[in-house]
């Protein structure tokens, strides 16, 4: 029994360290061999009057704090132009359906969607 009761205490010490020792080593495979390949490709750009419309759509609950950033990164430093932004507010109980006003007031490409009553994740 005590030789079982050894052999726990040494796993439950050595596990910490083991598995530290095995995440830097995966940390250091992973910035050294891994990332940057997807970006390594060759991809061309698109000729602006080729661009496919697209639309991005952006569901929303109580986002005042991040709302408006959101959608400024979106309208002025996107690397796109043929877009628009939908946004389906649902049911905010705070500052969100007045910020999205003034939003969709100050840009073109804004569309916003209210739902009055929040509906929450749809379910099967």
């Amino acid at each position: 029994m005590k030789q079982i009761l050894a052999v726990f205490v040494q796993i439950l010490t050595l596990y910490p360290i083991i598995g530290a020792i095995a995440w830097t080593i995966g940390g250091i495979f992973y910035r050294t061999v891994y990332v940057g390949k997807i970006l390594d490709r060759d991809f061309k750009k698109i000729r602006v009057e080729k661009e496919p419309m697209i639309t991005i759509m952006i569901p929303c609950h109580n986002e005042e704090m991040v709302i408006e950033d959101t959608i400024d990164y979106l309208m002025n430093d996107l690397e796109y132009h043929n877009y628009e932004v939908l946004v389906c507010d649902d049911g905010s109980t705070d500052t969100t359906p007045e910020i999205l006003s003034r939003l969709s007031a100050k840009y073109q490409k804004l569309r916003v969607l209210r739902v009055n009553k929040n509906k929450g994740k749809a379910l099967k």
